[in-house]
């Protein structure tokens, strides 16, 4: 999903809190979620879907994920962990009750994954960096932090403003057993949902909106499969509503350290 099918790389904080066996009992039990430690690697089969949903072949390739750093502090977090992924650093990090969460890094849309316009250029929109949590432990659907901005668009040679807002949700939808290379995995499923519109004055209003699927397994401390798809709502001169398409990937390997 356009960058969106990578911000589902999480993991857990070392400090993971322990559960008591029994009442009374002082004998902890396991983590519930496993860390990954520094130098475990995930290798994820990759490509982008056409608005029938059928993979683009010429877009599937291999992706590797690794555990870059443990332990890092990063806009306001401690126990942050890292992974680099295609040369990019990404930050993840788990609550005290379970659930996770991900530094969204600064995503502009339109991007590659997107058609353009006939006739209009579509706005350039930079969604800044910020935490975004998914409710895999509390399992109460949770805001995506909202933005709202005005660009300026060239259209015909002339400036033009143009008024975007964005906004979104995380939620947990049940937990369920996937096959991967022949393995069984237990995951949680969730559902990450985003609607940015955009006015332009007297020429057109419009949105685009993501819908990713994303799995996630507790006993690997990663998401093992992410399937996003796009939609968007645009004046009739200029396509009008249509799926837009959107991106696929799922864990092949992995190794744990």
């Amino acid at each position: 999903m356009m960058r969106l099918t990578h911000i589902a790389i999480l993991t857990t904080p070392a400090l993971c809190a322990l559960v008591l066996a029994g009442c009374g009992s002082t004998e902890p039990k396991e983590p519930l979620i496993h860390t990954p430690g520094t130098g475990s690697s995930f290798i994820y089969t990759y490509y982008s879907k056409d608005s029938s949903g059928r993979p683009i072949e010429l877009t599937r390739r291999t992706v590797s994920r690794s555990v870059l750093a443990t332990g890092v502090s990063v806009m306001g977090k401690n126990s942050v962990v890292q992974y680099l992924e295609d040369g990019d650093t990404i930050n993840v990090h788990y609550e005290e009750n379970g659930d996770a969460s991900f530094l969204q890094a600064a995503v502009a849309y339109p991007n590659n994954d997107m058609p353009e316009l006939p006739g209009l250029p579509l706005p350039s929109v930079t969604l800044p960096a910020r935490w975004v949590t998914f409710p895999y432990g509390s399992r109460t659907a949770m805001a995506i932090p909202s933005f709202d901005t005005t660009i300026m668009v060239n259209v015909g040679g002339f400036p033009i403003p143009v008024t975007t807002h964005a906004t979104g949700t995380t939620t947990y939808l049940k937990d369920e057993e996937l096959s991967i290379s022949g393995e069984t995995i237990a995951t949680n499923k969730g559902l990450l949902t985003l609607n940015i519109t955009f006015t332009v004055p007297l020429l057109a209003t419009g949105s685009v909106s993501v819908i990713d699927t994303i799995w996630f397994a507790p006993k690997l401390g990663m998401f093992i499969k992410d399937d996003g798809f796009s939609h968007g709502i645009f004046p009739e001169e200029y396509g009008g509503e249509r799926d837009l398409g959107g991106t696929y990937n799922i864990l092949t390997s992995y190794t744990l350290k």
